[in-house]
């Protein structure tokens, strides 16, 4: 403290007048103001400090290739109207990057599987059910519709399959909503494994191979292909999608460590063709992570919105794998799935 009151007065004026002396006075006193910063100023923490977040992703075929998918932590894939798919990327906590997109509507299913988080979701719209379990929800809500100004529009693609947000957007909204972490909503805490399940309890029609040393697996469900390439040099699955390698924007395959596939009751409900799919009734489960694939249930407990996980033969620290760097598929019952 002696030292810093020093300092202090080094940069009082001084009494000599002389250009030197004013010079040095100037110079102290920035030098002063540098040490203070490092050392008496906290850093301010890079995104550490914001909930999880949800950014709802499209998968039509004029919506590729997109883009953050490769920085998520987690990857959400579900059916919507149409045959296609949508994603639910998950920033767990590492800001996004600077692009994420293009931003799609939300629904009801991607509410409630992942409500436990208590993330905040950027999304444009959705469909009624989605925004009545959306409000009823712990969720934060980002919706372009009603706040633009966090998102932007991407004048050299054709709308909707245009709208993005990213880093920037999504520290706004963090700092103009005042949205914090707490010390339960994180995505790990509501993804429960715990490697005791009976593979034979629940329906599954998954065709695996002899051994655990997979190289590829491929998944069929209403008119879907879709092939995971696992590489040995890496250690991830690269997915290729319509006979090609699905790209993201900056021309690399889409890729991650962890696949976790669940087999969930799907049915249509409207001419729309949009879907109800029941988060309620548990089903078959399979974890695929390095060259190992474990068979297993899922349910979903709604008392503690946590999504419970079993797999046969796997050690309980694998819950710590699907925390990141991990892509969830939510599949019919009917959907087919070979591991090679």
């Amino acid at each position: 403290m002696k030292n810093l009151n020093y300092m202090f007065n080094l940069c009082l004026p001084v009494s000599t007048g002389k250009i030197k002396s004013i010079s040095l006075t100037f110079f102290l006193c920035g030098l002063l103001i540098i040490m203070m910063t490092v050392y008496f100023i906290p850093p301010i923490s890079a995104g550490a400090d914001h909930p999880p977040v949800l950014v709802v992703v499209d998968n039509h075929p004029s919506s590729q290739p997109q883009a953050g998918l490769n920085q998520a932590d987690i990857v959400f894939e579900f059916l919507v109207e149409g045959g296609i798919t949508r994603f639910l990327a998950g920033y767990n906590r590492d800001l996004p990057p600077q692009r994420v997109g293009p931003v799609r509507s939300l629904r009801p299913y991607m509410v409630k599987l992942t409500e436990g988080f208590d993330p905040v979701i950027f999304h444009a719209g959705g469909s009624s059910k989605a925004m009545e379990n959306l409000e009823a929800s712990s969720a934060e809500s980002v919706n372009e519709l009603i706040r633009p100004g966090y998102f932007w529009r991407d004048e050299g693609r054709k709308t909707p399959h245009n709208l993005y947000t990213g880093k920037e957007g999504i520290t706004r909204a963090a700092e103009d909503m005042n949205l914090k972490r707490t010390s339960d909503n994180d995505i790990g805490q509501h993804l429960s494994f715990r490697g005791e399940g009976e593979a034979e309890s629940k329906k599954h029609t998954v065709l695996a191979a002899d051994d655990d040393e997979l190289k590829r697996i491929e998944l069929s469900f209403r008119g879907q292909n879709l092939t995971y390439e696992f590489d040995d040099d890496s250690g991830r699955f690269y997915r290729y999608t319509g006979g090609g390698p699905h790209r993201d924007e900056t021309g690399e395959i889409i890729n991650f460590k962890n696949l976790a596939v669940i087999f969930a009751p799907h049915k249509t409900i409207d001419e729309e063709g949009r879907k109800r799919i029941h988060l309620d009734s548990g089903g078959a489960a399979y974890f695929l992570t390095g060259r190992k694939s474990y068979k297993g249930t899922w349910d979903y407990d709604s008392q503690k919105d946590e999504l419970r996980l079993d797999g046969v033969g796997a050690d309980s620290s694998f819950a710590e794998h699907l925390e990141s760097e991990t892509w969830f598929h939510v599949l019919p019952e009917d959907a087919e799935m070979e591991i090679y």
